[in-house]
């Protein structure tokens, strides 16, 4: 049963066991994209890693690299990768990238929000 008119985009998902077709509504403010990755399971045992901890590994690596080319900041890199942004800043160090390499703006707005917060 559909009650009220959505004018915004729309995804149907099918699921061929039930035969049913679920209708989500798509705000157009959160859009998400998938990357796919095809691996094998012998790169797993070399890695000694689970699917779940490959896929955690790969999102950290893509987020550090971004922040390392200046693509993303250390928040919209830490958001990325699902972690606080002192837990990313933390991690950093383990991929040999300075942690407080700050660029000045990003730095004075960091400051300025926690002068806000006190």
């Amino acid at each position: 049963m559909i009650s009220g008119i959505w004018k915004g985009p729309i995804l149907c998902e099918y699921n061929p066991i039930s035969s049913a077709c679920y209708i989500h509504k798509i705000c157009s403010f959160v859009m998400n994209r998938t990357v796919a990755i095809d691996y094998s399971d012998e790169l797993l045992q070399t890695l000694d890693m689970s699917p779940e901890q490959f896929q955690e590994e790969a999102r950290m690596l893509l987020a550090v690299r971004l922040y390392e080319m200046g693509s993303l900041s250390t928040g919209a890199a830490a958001e990325f990768v699902g972690t606080p942004k002192t837990t990313f800043l933390t991690r950093m160090s383990e991929y040999g990238i300075e942690a407080f390499n700050y660029p000045a703006e990003e730095l004075e707005q960091d400051v300025a929000n926690a002068q806000r917060h006190l």
